[in-house]
C-alpha cells in the first residue's frame, strides 16, 4: 500500500509505515535529511512553493497528483487534528487511515470535552472561555483553542482578559506526561505512558514548547487503571479510532488530562524502538475495530529531545549522525534561528536518570555543530556538505513539528 504522510514533521510516521512494509510519500515543513532517506519527500515551502499552513497540505496533495503521484491511502500526524476540513479534503485523495473529522472535531473542543470527562468523576482543570477575566488568585494558564507542542502557552496575568483565539486553564502541578492508546470499535487499549519533557532550559526549550518525552517501563496500578477508563470513555464517548494521546499531568491526587491529541504522537516511536517493532500494522487493526488483548511490556527507559538552538546559525553536519542517536536531521549548511527547532536525540538506559543525563549531552554535542554567523565570517565557507544533493536543502527551521507527547 502506498500512504501519504502529511504533518508538521513526518519523518517517525514515516519510518513507521515504511518499517510496516508499506511504502511511504511524504509532505511535511521540513524535508529533513533522514526523511528523503526514507521516501519520496516534499517540503511545502523548498519544494513545492507552498507556506507552512495547515491548508497547504490540500494544496500540496492536488499538486502532487497532477505530477502523476499516486497513493492508496493518507495518513496525517500533528498538527492536523486541529484542521478537520483540511484532513476532510485529503480524504477525498485516498483512504483515510485516521480519526475523521467529526472525531477531531470531538476531542479538540476542549471546554465541551472537559465538561463530558468532569461528569465521568475525571479530574480536569478549571478553564476560562474568552473574554472572561482571570481569577486574581491562583495560577492560570493562557493557551490557544487550536494550539500544538506548546507554543503560544505562557502564565497568565492576575485578572487579566482572555484573549480571543485562546482559553485561560488553571495550571495543575504535578509532572507533564502522555499516555498513548489505541483506539477501535467504541473501545480503546492503553498502550504506555511518558514523561514529558516540556520547557526544560537544559534542552534549550522556550517557555512551555514540546521538548521531548521519555518512555517509562511501568507506573502505579492506580494510574494505569485510571488511565484505562480514561482512554475508554474517549473512544466511546467520539468515537476515537487508531492511535493518539493524551497529555495529563502526573499529581499525587491522580492523572489529570488537559489535552487530546487524536493521531500519531512524538512518544510513538520510542514505543517502536522499545519493542521493536512498528505500531503501524495495529494502528491499521484499530481503525477496523481490532485491539490488543493487552498492552506491551519492556525494560529499560526510552526518551528523545527536541534540540532547540541557543543562538542564530548553521548546521554542519559531519560524522555518522544516525549512529549517534540523532533523527530529523537538516541538511548540511541549513540555516537555524535562535528558539528553534534544530533536530531530535535518541537515548535509552536501565534508569531514567541516566535516561535524561544522555539526552541533555547529546542536545550539547548537537550544539556544537552550529556554526554561530560570527564564526562563519572568521573561518569563511568551509562548512561540510554533508551528503548529496537534494531538493529543499537550506531551508530555515520554523517551530512545529510533531507537536507533544
Amino acid at each position: 500500500m502506498k500512504v501519504l504522510v502529511v504533518g508538521a514533521s513526518v519523518r517517525a510516521l514515516a519510518q513507521s509505515v515504511r518499517a510496516a512494509g508499506h511504502e511511504p510519500v511524504a509532505v511535511d515543513y521540513f524535508g529533513d535529511r533522514d526523511l528523503r532517506e526514507t521516501c519520496e519527500a516534499y517540503a511545502l515551502g523548498p519544494d513545492l512553493g507552498l507556506p507552512t499552513r495547515h491548508a497547504a497540505f490540500a494544496v500540496a496533495a492536488a499538486r502532487l497528483r497532477a505530477r502523476g503521484v499516486a497513493w492508496d491511502a493518507v495518513a496525517y500526524t500533528g498538527s492536523l487534528e486541529n484542521a478537520p476540513h483540511v484532513v476532510g479534503r485529503l480524504a477525498r485523495t485516498g483512504a483515510l487511515l485516521g480519526n475523521p473529522p467529526a472525531a477531531l472535531r470531538a476531542v479538540r473542543n476542549w471546554p465541551a470535552l472537559a465538561s463530558g470527562l468532569a461528569g465521568e468523576g475525571f479530574r480536569v482543570p478549571r478553564s476560562l472561555p474568552a473574554g472572561d477575566r482571570v481569577p486574581l488568585r491562583g495560577r492560570w494558564l493562557l493557551k490557544p483553542l487550536r494550539g500544538a507542542g506548546g507554543a503560544g502557552i505562557r502564565f497568565a496575568e492576575p485578572g487579566e482578559a482572555v484573549p480571543r483565539g485562546r482559553i485561560a486553564q488553571e495550571y495543575v502541578p504535578g509532572t507533564p506526561a502522555s499516555a498513548l492508546y489505541l483506539a477501535g470499535g467504541g473501545d480503546a487499549v492503553l498502550l504506555a505512558v511518558t514523561e514529558q519533557l516540556a520547557g526544560r532550559e537544559a534542552l534549550g526549550a522556550p517557555g512551555f514548547a514540546y521538548a521531548g518525552n521519555i518512555l517509562l517501563p511501568r507506573v502505579s496500578p492506580s494510574v494505569e487503571g485510571e488511565l484505562t477508563r480514561l482512554v475508554r470513555w474517549l473512544a466511546r464517548s467520539s468515537g476515537l479510532a487508531g492511535i493518539g494521546g493524551v497529555d495529563l499531568v502526573l499529581t499525587a491526587d491522580g492523572p489529570v488530562p488537559i489535552e487530546v491529541n487524536p493521531r500519531y504522537t512524538a512518544a510513538v516511536e520510542l514505543l517502536e524502538q522499545a519493542t521493536g517493532q512498528s505500531l503501524f500494522p495495529a494502528h491499521l487493526a484499530a481503525l477496523e475495530g481490532r485491539l490488543p488483548a493487552s498492552r506491551p511490556r519492556w525494560e529499560g527507559y526510552f526518551g528523545k529531545a527536541v534540540v532547540y538552538a541557543t543562538e542564530d546559525g548553521v548546521w554542519r553536519l559531519d560524522g555518522d549522525w544516525a549512529a549517534a542517536g540523532l533523527r530529523d536531521v537538516p541538511s548540511g549548511g541549513a540555516p537555524v534561528r535562535r528558539g528553534h527547532p534544530v533536530c531530535t536525540v535518541l537515548a535509552a538506559a536501565g534508569d531514567r536518570e541516566t535516561c535524561l543525563t544522555d539526552l541533555v549531552r547529546r542536545v550539547q554535542a548537537v550544539r556544537g555543530e552550529l556554526i554561530a554567523p560570527r564564526a562563519l565570517a572568521r573561518s569563511g565557507p568551509h562548512l561540510s556538505p554533508g551528503r548529496g544533493g537534494q531538493p529543499g536543502q537550506g531551508h530555515g527551521r520554523v517551530p512545529g513539528g510533531d507537536g507533544d507527547g
